[in-house]
């Protein structure tokens, strides 16, 4: 028996789907699919377990029409329609459980991915600097430090104060970003060996591997900046080399880019041209979706994407690709 409060959702959840009518394109944005116990890294960047991935991926199966990229950019150029209530799935960044975790999943259900690689990263044992610092936070045997960009802090929670920081550090100027991470290591005395990040990120050969099982694949920069705070000259060398890269390592034309961090003040209209004049034809975000079909094709290079966390149990996961994340953002 269902309970008034669960009935009142379920229809809650099927009127705001009837909202969108037939004009919704729902992009789905995840970072790593793995298991979260003794993780030595940066947390927030785990979207599901690999069970919680393959539950969400039956919901897809069941409610959606997932499409391959190579499709969404026939759309938006006009020479190709989209399924009735068409998904996108993506990831970011290049992680390696993409391939060992995901790839399995999507293979066995038919459905289509892509993957937007920080090139610059794949096929090195380099860290990004979050997983840096909470690598720093979660070896750390002290509560209270002078750190870098934030000053003398005391915590409770490792993991809030890490957050913290690495939100403070993201809107560095890069150069600014790295010295800081470097100067992390000294103030919570700890020291992160260069084995413990090896087989954390693709190769290029994994990534060719994945390519001939299906995937697809677009850019996510070179060193993964805001590119909002990049001068013209670096932003441009960060959309345009990690386009170049790619399409060499596959022999394939890249035409997808997603913004580093994703929010409205990680993109603009100036980014936007940039990217265009890259040779990109699409650039997805991290603003909360679903998007109206309108909507992205009058601005194709913003388009908005969901974002999938840890925490989205199968209730709010089918919340948030009604719509939920999108009506709270606009309430915000």
């Amino acid at each position: 028996m269902v309970s008034g409060t669960r009935w009142l959702e379920e229809r809650l959840l099927a009127g705001l789907e009837r909202s969108w009518g037939d004009d919704r394109v729902t992009v789905l944005a995840y970072h790593r699919i793995r298991d979260s116990a003794g993780f030595e890294f940066f947390e927030p960047v785990i979207s599901a377990t690999p069970g919680d991935f393959a539950r969400q991926m039956d919901i897809i199966n069941e409610r959606y029409s997932a499409v391959s990229l190579t499709d969404f950019l026939s759309w938006v150029d006009g020479d190709g329609s989209l399924p009735p209530n068409p998904v996108l799935i993506t990831f970011d960044d290049g992680y390696r459980d993409n391939l060992e975790a995901a790839l399995p999943v999507l293979r066995e259900r038919g459905l289509p991915a892509v993957l937007f690689l920080a090139t610059d990263h794949i096929g090195r044992s380099q860290p990004f600097f979050w997983d840096s610092a909470a690598y720093s936070f979660h070896h750390s045997e002290v509560y209270e430090a002078n750190l870098p960009l934030l000053g003398p802090r005391t915590w409770d929670s490792p993991g809030l104060m890490c957050a913290e920081w690495i939100e403070a550090a993201k809107r560095q100027p890069q150069a600014r970003t790295l010295e800081a991470t470097a100067q992390l290591h000294d103030a919570l005395g700890t020291a992160m060996p260069d084995s413990v990040y090896a087989g954390e990120v693709l190769t290029w050969d994994e990534v060719r591997a994945m390519a001939q099982q299906g995937f697809e694949f677009g850019s996510h920069t070179l060193t993964h900046p805001i590119l909002t705070a990049l001068t013209p000259t670096r932003a441009r060398r960060e959309l345009g080399e990690s386009r170049e890269r790619i399409q060499n390592e596959l022999n394939t034309p890249i035409r997808a880019l997603a913004y580093p961090n994703g929010t409205p003040a990680d993109f603009d209209p100036e980014i936007e041209t940039m990217a265009k004049a890259c040779g990109y034809a699409v650039a997805f975000t991290l603003v909360p979706g679903p998007a109206r079909a309108r909507e992205v094709q009058a601005r194709p290079l913003a388009v908005r994407r969901i974002a999938i966390y840890l925490p989205d149990g199968d209730r709010r996961y089918r919340a948030k690709l009604a719509g939920a994340g999108r009506v709270k953002s606009s309430l915000s």
